[in-house]
């Protein structure tokens, strides 16, 4: 009789501290930003380019950190992120500067690339083959969440403490949560607990894959580029929906309660699209496919907020984008693994999401110049929904160059 399989309480371990780390390191920021600006007389430019500059950081030592996890595995780096992040948190708590600010958030960058998605789904593709999907359910449902905890309890915080306090108290919930965990529980490959991919004791044959050997002959295929762009394109639209929503639902005459309501469902809507996402993927439907749906779904929710009228176009739009967003997490992952394989996951992951990164530091500001210069959001999400074409084009000519990744089959080695 098979012990319980290891694989598993990766997973859930993982699932509390991508949520801890996320919510603290990343969707907290929000919520600091006004009293910390009232406080300091600091502008909303100076704090938001700390925040850009972490994400720079990030996507850039993402390849990086990604090669040490797929040769050493996670459990150092993600041990040490965590500590780093929680005594981050405490110096963010301190500074009087803005040089001080902008250090503490460089440094930041750091961390998230440490402790964020791109590690633990390394973790995941070096543990599952067959029930990899229902791993990453498991982690970004619960993660799904991070924002959904932390920012009421941070704005609870902050209605009864100084924002400085506030954040040494989450620096205490971060490093409780996730410092030890990390260390205890982390292992880096099956075989050093005596397990195999998914615990069985043999893998099952299935077709070739790109070969990894040499992961920077991955970077010079059109596959990878392909990919690439698509969920560079992604990401983008992500990142500039959130940073330009409520002024867009604005604009087209919504009310507050409303756009407030509409906010929220969006995020919540993505717990929905991953699940519905998992069990699609394991069955003979090609990840290639789904990521196509995925996309098609998300250009589909920006037209409909452009050109339907009223309360339908909105809530169509919130429902749509919401899907595909949850939904484009999985595709992401599982489609990495399905065409690369998983033997150089973290770098080859990294080295995408180095391009995604640069396109969330800077396409929120394009967005505001193209508001600026045609004074309107209506070019806007024209443009939104051409860069969803775009990603779908995109991941169309990935499949054409790799025939392999239209399989739900492949080989992950």
């Amino acid at each position: 009789m098979l012990k319980p399989f290891y694989g598993w309480t990766l997973a859930r371990v993982l699932a509390v501290t991508c949520t801890l780390s996320y919510g603290i390191l990343y969707y907290t920021f929000s919520v600091f930003t006004l009293p910390m600006e009232q406080e300091l007389g600091w502008t909303r430019a100076q704090t938001s380019l700390g925040f850009s500059i972490a994400l720079l950081v990030s996507g850039l030592l993402g390849p990086i950190l990604g090669k040490h996890v797929d040769k050493k595995g996670a459990r150092s780096l993600m041990t040490l992120g965590s500590l780093m992040g929680s005594v981050l948190v405490l110096l963010w708590a301190n500074v009087q500067t803005i040089w001080q600010y902008f250090a503490v958030w460089t440094l930041m960058g750091v961390a998230w690339a440490a402790v964020f998605y791109e590690v633990a789904f390394t973790v995941i593709a070096h543990w599952f083959k067959q029930h990899r999907s229902r791993a990453l359910l498991m982690i970004t449902l619960v993660a799904g969440l991070a924002s959904t905890i932390f920012i009421p309890l941070s704005t609870w915080l902050l209605a009864h403490f100084s924002w400085r306090m506030s954040l040494q108290v989450l620096s205490g919930i971060l490093a409780l949560g996730t410092i030890l965990p990390h260390l205890i529980f982390l292992r880096s490959f099956p075989c050093e607990v005596g397990q195999t991919v998914d615990g069985l004791p043999e893998t099952l044959p299935s077709q070739p894959v790109l070969s990894s050997e040499k992961p920077s002959m991955v970077l010079r295929t059109a596959t990878f580029w392909w990919l690439t762009v698509s969920f560079m394109f992604g990401a983008a639209n992500s990142i500039a929906l959130a940073a330009h929503m409520v002024p867009m639902l604005t604009e087209r005459g919504y009310s507050p309660a409303l756009i407030s309501t509409a906010a929220a469902l969006v995020g919540f809507m993505s717990l929905p699209g991953r699940a519905i996402f998992t069990p699609l993927s394991d069955e003979k439907v090609s990840s290639l496919n789904l990521t196509v749906v995925t996309l098609s779904a998300q250009a589909l929710a920006f037209l409909s907020l452009l050109v339907l009228p009223g309360q339908l176009g909105l809530w169509l739009f919130v429902g749509l984008f919401g899907l595909s967003n949850g939904a484009l997490t999985l595709a992401r992952a599982k489609l990495i693994a399905d065409t690369f394989g998983t033997s150089n996951y973290g770098f080859i992951s990294g080295a995408m999401n180095l391009w995604a990164s640069l396109a969330k530091a800077f396409f929120p500001v394009l967005m505001g110049l193209l508001y600026l210069r045609f004074h309107g959001y209506g070019p806007v999400l024209i443009s939104l929904s051409v860069l969803s074409v775009l990603s779908i084009f995109s991941v169309w000519q990935a499949g054409r160059f790799h025939p392999h990744a239209n399989s739900s089959r492949t080989q992950n080695t």
